[in-house]
């Protein structure tokens, strides 16, 4: 693949990663708006990652192959680049999805009745989680295109394995402080 065509590639995918995450958010708003109930919202979760998660199993690529052909050449020049490691990867998206909508299922099973999953908030604080979750999703998408596109086959052995550990713990400090800053904002 030539540069210019993986750096349009790259621009495309860019742009429907954010565009998606746009569309997360506004779905997210109009939830909060609709008084959505926490089980509704909690469900809603687990259909999401079951998604992306049979998504991944059954055709190897990720769910957003399905929005656009050149996400899924991108994917194709990923798999070609990283080998063996690109089925490690796709295992560990799978892993990953299921457990998130296994504990999102527990959850919703645990939730008592069907309050709004939100009570009086400021919008702001949405505006600047998501902010946050753009910056990082931009961030983790800089890092990784920049490793799989300027390491060669041979510097891409163990890739796998060392996402998963960075994901995990960024997984969880990013966890920690969403949920600190949630109670935070809710008691106050």
């Amino acid at each position: 693949m030539g540069k210019n065509e993986l750096l349009q590639l790259r621009k495309h995918q860019f742009l429907l990663m954010n565009s998606l995450m746009a569309v997360g958010f506004v779905l997210f708003l109009l939830a909060v708006y609709w008084e959505a109930s926490r089980k509704t919202f909690l469900l809603g979760i687990v259909v999401i990652f079951l998604m992306q998660s049979i998504a991944a199993a059954k055709n190897g690529t990720p769910l957003v192959t399905v929005f656009s052909k050149k996400m899924k050449k991108l994917i194709e020049y990923e798999h070609e680049k990283l080998g063996a490691e690109a089925k490690a990867r796709m295992k560990m998206l799978v892993v990953f999805q299921s457990i998130m909508a296994l504990l999102f299922f527990f959850q919703w099973l645990l939730v008592p009745g069907n309050e709004p999953f939100i009570h009086s908030i400021n919008p702001l604080y949405f505006i600047g989680l998501y902010l946050f979750m753009l910056m990082i999703l931009n961030i983790g998408l800089v890092i990784e295109q920049r490793k799989i596109d300027r390491k060669s086959d041979e510097e891409l052995k163990g890739y796998t394995k060392q996402i998963m550990l960075y994901s995990i713990i960024i997984g969880l400090v990013l966890g920690v402080m969403i949920a600190a800053l949630t109670i935070y904002i809710s008691t106050n």
